[in-house]
């Protein structure tokens, strides 16, 4: 008892068993009945728990059965009656060993090893009975010849002999083979509270003590007496197995209990930040419209004045583009993030990166086209640039961003090479592989000024490289600081020449007059997109929507009756109700028999929002950090393309 108690103790253990339940959890649900295991909510996590702890109930089981094994062997030397009374013992333990490994029971050693346990009980009685009389005839063969010769005259003496070395030897073995019985609670009491284990406890005292009940060897009440005390101690061995039961159970409540309160807040944050960023792009956004609407209806403004606006305008759409790194990095830190490998004009994606940033661009891939993650590029690209400014040389830190390599003329893969390069500044440590690898294993001695804000950008920028299978370096050399990314990359299916051909051929079909419609709820956007759409898509026949709740209906109305394209702002909040979203908008445009090109503008630009969009049938999808005029061409092209071509060859849409 001492030793299985002390392995009951190991168990966690709780100030009394406080009810924790889980929000949105029951008490009655939470505590179920005990034939409910270990009480998960979830099947699936009780599945878990078994599959973790079947590997200790087989192997337990399997040194059980050896035991019983043994035990047979050293009882081998009590003659032939003998031997033939442990061939069901060893044959039970011989089919559970083999039971336990069988691959497709291998999800059932609790049952396996419970019912093992009542037979191997019920083969103990067979065994008492047959060693009694063996040890009877030993007795009375080997050891008590001289007493039985001396008392051979005398009956009464020979007859009171006889019942007390039955009696005796009888109640040794019975008490011999109890002992031994333990080891079947013990192995009930690794399995575990579960429906078979319990069967097996209240069966254990029946099995070992019904051969001998019914035989004539051993005295009925000696089987009696130790029928109540073996039947006591299993009830204790099993009230014993229930309060460890309940420990593990209230452990695991507690764990789920906190479980569900992390989910909770996870899900709170995940809105909140998702609101959030929205709220700051849309602001963003309509900002870089104010702006962008500033600049063109007033000549006001001297050169400067310009100049700082328009840097300031670029400086907005580039935060509107990194906010999408947010949800990358996310995945990257939890080591499930999946590259989404997508034509990429090289040329095109430095451009973007450098709008804004003021830095010299020296591409040396003559507008190559490639497979590329843009997101996990950017990320990385954007944090070198930004430590560059940062850390570099106070007044003029040299920022380069230079590109080189890539596929080849006949090669279908090649190394693509993104090298950042800025003078150092002078009044930092200088960058070395000793400081770059403590900053990476966070070295808490490590030198206290830092390559990016509190050494996050570095470590993001490390972890996002690897999980998309890049290599990068940070070195410094001399007083020039120098941030490589490099990868092995594909050619993308379209060379740009041909791209460039086929999007000039599109803006040169686009035909002008057509009736476009826009819904959003921000006055500053539909300005704007008025404005743009009037002047690059030569058409007075722009309707813009949204002020109102009302004007949906609107907004659908005319987009049945005679729109060509319609543009939707996939977020529309409006007080007095819900708000409404465009991909709801887009359902009711198929639903009324809409032909026309279906745009959508997102400020969110996850790809949870992309897919949602291109399910619910929209033909393009842009963010709001877009800009007006590639977003309009963008759109002429996939009108020519998606709505005129299928026209003209008498295809559907």
């Amino acid at each position: 008892f001492f030793s299985i108690f002390s392995f009951a103790s190991a168990m966690p253990h709780e100030p009394g068993p406080t009810p924790l339940t889980p929000p949105g959890v029951a008490f009655s649900e939470a505590y179920k009945p005990l034939w409910h295991c270990f009480g998960f909510q979830s099947d699936e996590h009780e599945a878990q728990y078994c599959q973790a702890n079947h590997q200790l109930w087989r192997s337990g089981g399997a040194l059980w059965c050896i035991f019983h094994i043994i035990i047979a062997v050293l009882g081998l030397s009590r003659g032939h009656n003998s031997h033939l009374a442990h061939v069901p013992s060893v044959g039970v333990a011989l089919l559970t060993l083999v039971l336990l490994f069988v691959p497709g029971l291998k999800r059932h050693p609790r049952t396996i090893c419970s019912f093992a346990a009542v037979l191997l009980a019920a083969c103990q009685g067979w065994i008492v009975h047959s060693h009694a009389s063996v040890a009877e005839a030993d007795l009375e063969r080997h050891r008590l010849w001289l007493v039985l010769d001396k008392l051979s005259g005398d009956t009464a003496a020979m007859h009171q002999l006889d019942a007390y070395v039955q009696e005796s030897t009888g109640t040794h073995v019975l008490d011999f083979q109890l002992m031994v019985c333990f080891s079947q609670c013990l192995m009930l009491f690794i399995v575990g509270f579960c429906p078979s284990a319990v069967v097996g406890y209240l069966l254990l005292p029946i099995g070992i003590c019904i051969v001998p009940l019914f035989s004539p060897i051993i005295p009925v009440q000696s089987v009696l007496i130790r029928l109540g005390v073996s039947t006591l101690v299993v009830l204790l061995m099993l009230v014993g197995t229930g309060k460890v039961t309940l420990r593990r159970r209230s452990f695991f409540l507690l764990l789920r209990h906190f479980e569900a309160s992390l989910h909770k807040a996870v899900v709170a944050s995940q809105k909140a930040d998702k609101a959030l960023s929205l709220t700051l792009k849309t602001a963003m956004a309509d900002v870089c419209g104010e702006i962008e609407l500033f600049l063109t209806n007033n000549d006001c403004c001297t050169t400067d004045q310009r100049d700082a606006l328009t840097h300031a305008n670029a400086l907005l759409n580039t935060g509107m583009r990194r906010s999408r790194y947010r949800e990358a990095y996310a995945h990257v830190a939890a080591g499930d993030y999946a590259a989404s490998l997508l034509p990429c004009n090289v040329t095109a994606f430095v451009a973007e990166l450098a709008r804004g940033c003021r830095i010299e661009v020296q591409c040396l891939t003559d507008g190559l086209v490639v497979n590329l993650d843009e997101t996990i590029c950017g990320l990385i690209l954007d944090h070198a640039i930004d430590n560059a400014f940062l850390h570099g040389y106070p007044k003029a830190p040299g920022i380069l961003l230079t590109v080189l390599g890539g596929p080849q003329a006949n090669q279908p893969e090649g190394k693509l090479t993104f090298r950042v390069t800025n003078r150092a500044n002078p009044a930092l440590p200088v960058l070395t592989d000793e400081y770059i690898r403590s900053v990476l294993a966070e070295d808490p001695h490590g030198p206290w000024a830092s390559a990016m804000p509190d050494k996050a950008g570095l470590r993001q920028s490390f972890l996002a490289a690897e999980a998309i299978g890049a290599q990068l370096s940070l070195r410094q050399t001399g007083d020039h600081v120098a941030c490589v990314l490099e990868l092995w990359v594909t050619r993308g299916k379209m060379p740009a020449v041909v791209q460039d051909r086929q999007r000039r051929a599109d803006l040169a079909a686009f035909p002008s007059d057509l009736t476009i419609c826009c819904i959003d709820d921000s006055a500053t956007a539909r300005k704007l997109v008025q404005h743009h759409l009037v002047e690059r898509a030569q058409t007075t026949g722009v309707h813009v929507y949204g002020g109102h709740r009302a004007a949906a209906a609107e907004f659908m109305e005319t987009a049945t009756s005679r729109g060509d394209i319609v543009v939707l702002d996939q977020h529309l909040k409006y007080s007095g109700g819900p708000d409404l979203l465009g991909t709801d908008l887009v359902g009711q445009l198929k639903d009324r028999g809409f032909q026309g090109l279906i745009c959508m503008r997102s400020a969110t630009n996850s790809k949870e929002d992309e897919a949602l969009c291109r399910r619910s049938g929209c033909h393009c999808v842009f963010g709001k950090e877009v800009a007006m005029k590639q977003m309009i061409e963008e759109i002429k092209g996939l009108y020519v393309r998606t709505i005129i071509e299928p026209r003209l060859s008498g295809g559907s849409v």
